[in-house]
């Protein structure tokens, strides 16, 4: 992959036209996959091997939309609003490493983290070699069976904008964020949506806590330390076991929302007890 084929470059062919001669631009892949999908292979190597190609996912992925800029000699420099999905796979255990060790700020552009191993129950190999080899539709192709992968899928992107995220859990994320000193709001951010989408795939109108605790996992892999990661997952245990018998998620959380007692077992307990004091850029000033 070069800068010109993913980003865009002048259009050879159109310049060199007897006819009719323009300076044109000949877009890359990026742009060519507004509102689609963009797959990267072996990502973690892409902060070494081209570092010109991770500044330009950067923009990519910073905003939404993000954005690509095309500069070339001669012409005016274009800049596109896009919108696209960027998909990865990695090997951590291949030089340089993880792509968390790699560059993380490329990193925290990934909403979710998924941890793929080796498959080692019978039954899950069955139900891979079951796929079928020539791919033949086992039902019409723009009717898909509710009950299966497809059909679900269909019904709950419909259903997804109009999953409800209760304020109690939009309280305890933002506690989460500013008392374990999380880097990203992205962060938050993701988990939100990706719980929103896990109750739509169950069918369900509202996200619980049992969706955020689901999928915080895949969130905050990539961005927190391991055991920060553990006493995140502890704290929403203690809060989700408090909360079942009967008190409020917000009334677990006085002031800026300090853990309860006994939410980090074996840990210190002033370690995330930032409290009300986090700087500005961290989004912690006031309650």
């Amino acid at each position: 992959a070069k800068l010109g084929t993913v980003v865009g470059s002048i259009d050879l062919a159109r310049v060199v036209k007897r006819d009719d001669p323009q300076a044109a631009l000949l877009l890359g892949t990026i742009p060519r996959a507004n509102r689609g999908i963009i797959f990267i292979d072996e990502i973690n190597r892409l902060a070494d091997t081209s570092p010109e190609l991770t500044d330009v996912l950067l923009d990519v992925m910073g905003t939404k939309p993000g954005r690509v800029q095309i500069e070339e000699a001669g012409l005016p420099v274009v800049s596109l609003p896009l919108e696209t999905g960027v998909w990865a796979a990695s090997n951590p255990d291949e030089d340089p490493g993880p792509l968390e060790d790699v560059r993380r700020q490329l990193s925290d552009r990934f909403d979710l983290s998924v941890e793929m191993g080796r498959a080692s129950e019978p039954g899950m190999i069955r139900r891979i070699l079951e796929c079928d080899d020539f791919d033949h539709p086992r039902s019409a192709p723009d009717a898909p069976a509710i009950g299966c992968w497809p059909g679900r899928m269909a019904a709950a992107a419909l259903l997804a904008p109009r999953v409800l995220f209760p304020d109690e859990l939009v309280e305890l994320l933002a506690t989460i964020y500013v008392d374990f000193d999380i880097e990203s709001i992205r962060a938050m951010e993701a988990a939100r949506t990706a719980a929103r989408c896990r109750a739509a795939l169950a069918g369900r109108s509202r996200a619980s806590i049992e969706d955020l605790r689901a999928v915080l996992g895949m969130v905050l892999r990539h961005r927190v330390e391991v055991a920060t990661l553990a006493n995140i997952l502890r704290y929403v245990d203690a809060t989700q076991e408090k909360a079942g018998s009967g008190r409020t998620i917000a009334a677990l959380m006085p002031g800026c929302g300090r853990p309860p007692e006994g939410a980090w077992p074996g840990s210190d307990g002033n370690r995330h007890a930032s409290g009300c004091s986090g700087d500005g850029d961290r989004g912690g000033g006031g309650c």
